[in-house]
């Protein structure tokens, strides 16, 4: 979702751009197209309206690793999207294939790679401990062995957090 932040006539939040995924979170995916509202815009996800009631925010972002395309509108939008007042974005999903694909990723953030706050280190004091993992697989193909009809795709993405305290 933050990629929506470059297309023309959007403008952001700081929160917008601190968000490290898209889980839904009413501050994750804070914008406004061409000066409207920022509860003005529409999130389809394979053409569904994924947003929750009252604050008109997507209710689900899928993965970057299992969306396949995605569609920012602002402007000279057709009539079927006339509910909106703001932008549209369409996010479709990846599906599987004839052929067996998948991905596997870890992104690692600790201590080890980190430099010590500026304040920590005028104080002499040393970096405090911290871990975040975010780590995930796509999967897909076919489910029949004849290979012709049946397809499956899989995602699955976890995020682990630890921060003992400090900055």
């Amino acid at each position: 979702m933050q990629l929506v932040g470059l297309t023309p006539g959007i403008n952001t939040t700081a929160n917008y751009s601190d968000a490290t995924s898209g889980s839904g979170s009413i501050n994750s995916v804070v914008f406004s197209a061409n000066g409207g509202r920022n509860v003005s815009n529409q999130v389809l996800l394979d053409g569904t309206a994924q947003e929750v009631m009252g604050y008109n925010q997507p209710a689900f972002i899928p993965s970057p690793d299992a969306v396949q395309e995605f569609r920012v509108q602002t402007n000279s939008m057709s009539a079927e999207y006339g509910r909106t007042g703001g932008a549209v974005i369409n996010l479709v999903h990846r599906s599987g294939t004839r052929a067996f694909h998948g991905t596997l990723y870890e992104f690692l953030r600790n201590e080890a790679f980190d430099a010590n706050g500026f304040f920590r280190n005028r104080n002499g004091e040393s970096k405090s401990g911290f871990r975040y993992n975010q780590f995930g697989f796509t999967v897909g193909g076919p489910m029949t062995p004849s290979r012709e009809r049946a397809f499956f795709f899989l995602n699955y993405e976890g995020l682990r957090v630890r921060n003992a305290g400090g900055s």
